[in-house]
């Protein structure tokens, strides 16, 4: 399934990739043109486990494997990456928006030590929109603040 999307959410979805038709100045999402004359809007693609994964900061992953062995609704959510079966994930299905949205969020294991939020909500927000680490002006402006810091 695609989309297009307008401020990071999907405004319209499709079987067929979205593509841009000049001729009407607007996208062809499902036959029916979207008009975007000022080119705001932009086509989201399914990704494979392993693309999703790699929207991942390494240690995001570290972080979300560890997490994954106490939080069982985690485990639930991400295990099915693990699926051999699973062939492409849809960034804008509610599943997926929870799963990642969950990560924003403390989790206290049963008896356990309060584990701190994985992501802040601009990295979620950058990965339910397809972007990989360090490709977003706040990536792009945290480094600048980290070296200067250094």
């Amino acid at each position: 399934m695609f989309a297009l999307l307008k401020d990071g959410a999907a405004i319209a979805t499709s079987l067929d990739p979205v593509v841009w038709d000049e001729s009407h100045g607007g996208w062809v999402v499902g036959g029916e043109t979207v008009l975007d004359p000022g080119r705001e809007m932009r086509p989201l693609a399914p990704v494979s486990p392993p693309e999703f994964k790699l929207l991942f900061t390494a240690t995001e992953r570290v972080a979300i494997a560890a997490r994954r062995r106490v939080d069982p609704l985690l485990e639930e959510r991400f295990g099915v990456l693990d699926d051999p079966r699973l062939t492409h994930v849809v960034l804008f299905l509610p599943e997926v928006v929870d799963g990642v949205n969950s990560l924003t969020s403390a989790f206290t294991p049963e008896g356990g030590t309060k584990i701190p939020a994985i992501l802040n909500a601009d990295r979620a927000t950058d990965v339910l929109n397809g972007l990989r680490p360090g490709t977003t002006a706040a990536a792009k402006a945290a480094a600048k603040a980290a070296a200067k810091a250094a």
